[in-house]
């Protein structure tokens, strides 16, 4: 549902019929399709409950099709080669990937450590996590993403120190890295949450904010408390306001300044 208002709803609420703000006059709704919308305009949307994906688990073979094929439980990237008799026949190109990956909270945790902190390379076979050396420390996300990568996806990451203070977590593995490309996209002001991904449980959605909240999150303590994301894409930060709404979350975003989310009670 789309309706105009006149001026923006500024109280915390889960379903717009529920808020009070919005059965004054002066804010009082009016239902219109979305091609009468004029820049300007206050909408609200309110998801549909109705069309949440309950799944539990992630099927890497469904996310990237022909792109590799499932050997005894593995999805390994396969291409297609000429033999010397004329023939075509598939190849495995690399080590494989769990076909059947868990959507448990440890997952969806290491998702957003890699919207807030990782790039991939397809072509190189490389995904990265680019951390300061006090996140590999005990309490840091270094541990834990590590930790999720050898148990979930059997993938063993090699730690690069760099100059100064810098580090990074690297895997090389071509389906892990094409896999992510689909759900998130490869490096920062172009990566995307899947629209299958964001029709998840609350639970699981409520995870992978923790891990972006983890990795590119601080607190802010000048005025009321509250927990502030800085991001350069605005494609990405418009998806997050919408799971912080589905949360039950505030969320207000500022042009060129980070989101602002005020976690009520």
């Amino acid at each position: 549902c789309i309706h105009r208002q006149e001026r923006p709803c500024t109280r915390h609420t889960l379903h717009c019929e529920d808020c009070l703000y919005l059965h004054e006059d002066i804010a009082r709704p009016q239902w219109m399709p979305a091609g009468a919308l004029e820049l300007g305009d206050y909408v609200v949307a309110r998801y549909a409950h109705n069309e949440l994906d309950d799944r539990t688990t992630l099927e890497v073979s469904e996310v990237l099709g022909s792109q590799v094929e499932v050997i005894d439980g593995q999805a390994r990237h396969v291409v297609s080669q000429l033999t010397r008799w004329g023939q075509r026949t598939k190849v495995s190109t690399s080590l494989g990937l769990p076909n059947t990956i868990p959507l448990n909270p440890e997952v969806m945790r290491w998702f957003g450590y890699y919207l807030a902190e990782g790039d991939c390379d397809p072509e190189r076979c490389r995904v990265r996590f680019s951390l300061h050396r006090q996140e590999l420390e005990a309490g840091g996300i270094g541990l834990d993403l590590i930790s999720t990568l050898r148990q979930y996806f059997n993938l063993e990451p090699r730690v690069q120190r760099g100059k100064g203070q810098g580090v990074s977590v690297v895997v090389h593995n071509v389906v892990f890295a094409c896999l992510l490309d689909r759900l998130f996209g490869r490096h920062a002001r172009h990566k995307t949450i899947a629209a299958d991904l964001l029709r998840l449980p609350d639970d699981c959605l409520f995870w992978l904010l923790v891990g972006i909240l983890r990795g590119d999150g601080c607190v802010s303590k000048s005025r009321a408390p509250r927990l502030i994301i800085r991001l350069a894409n605005a494609r990405l930060i418009e998806q997050l306001a919408f799971m912080m709404d589905r949360l039950g979350y505030h969320a207000t975003i500022d042009d060129g300044r980070p989101v602002k989310v005020e976690f009520n009670g």
